[in-house]
């Protein structure tokens, strides 16, 4: 194997390591689904649980000039934590890409989601985000990319219940997710890779050597 190749290679190998492909969510108990979803809010990770802080504007520096932009907060729920991911709320309207698909404005673009689905108004956007303040969410998956004004990170928000709920939202969750996501690196393996550009024969040489252990992974995730 060539460094090259090697360099594929370990990109596949990385995504793989991502939360939602490999935690092992179908040997977990109620009680650990939630424990582990809250550490992972400490750590900021993907499939973790948040409280929804406040709508901010906020003044950010983007190609050469300055932009007043609308963002939201993700706080930990761990007491005494005040560390928080913000979010913008462009970033549901308008496309941010994959970093391996700059050069290609049709694939692969990159929005953040609200119960999996796409929000195309502003104002349907606002009453959601406004409803959910102070109020528990799980956020699912979290891709970078880039859009219009720099570096967007893109995530999918799912608010939450009952506490008595949350682990069969996790599990019912992370098996649909999984799934999708891949079916798709299977389909579409050269925009998941986080340089730019991509040689789409040797993504498709590095997803082979993995289809193994990715289709196992999908028959065993439909069997639930």
């Amino acid at each position: 194997m060539n460094a090259e190749y090697n360099k594929y290679r370990n990109e596949i190998h990385k995504l793989l390591e991502k939360t939602i492909f490999s935690y092992p969510f179908f040997t977990k108990s109620d009680d650990e689904l939630i424990s582990d979803a809250i550490d992972r809010g400490n750590k900021q990770g993907e499939f973790s649980i948040f409280k929804m802080g406040i709508q901010e504007k906020k003044f950010v520096p983007a190609g050469g000039g300055v932009f007043e932009k609308n963002f939201f907060s993700l706080y930990p729920i761990y007491e005494g934590i005040t560390k928080c991911i913000e979010i913008k709320l462009s970033s549901f309207i308008y496309p941010a890409q994959w970093i391996s698909n700059l050069g290609d404005n049709n694939s692969a673009s990159l929005y953040s989601t609200y119960k999996n689905r796409r929000i195309y108004s502003y104002n349907e956007l606002y009453e959601l985000i406004g409803n959910l303040h102070d109020k528990k969410v799980l956020m699912t998956t979290s891709w970078h990319g880039y859009g219009k004004y720099g570096l967007n990170q893109c995530i999918n928000l799912l608010p939450l219940g009952n506490e008595n709920e949350w682990a069969e939202i996790i599990r019912k969750e992370f098996t649909k997710e999984r799934i999708s996501l891949l079916q798709d690196l299977l389909l579409s393996p050269e925009k998941y890779f986080d340089f730019f550009p991509v040689n789409k024969n040797l993504a498709l040489d590095a997803v082979r050597e993995f289809e193994l252990q990715i289709k196992k992974d999908i028959q065993f995730l439909q069997n639930l």
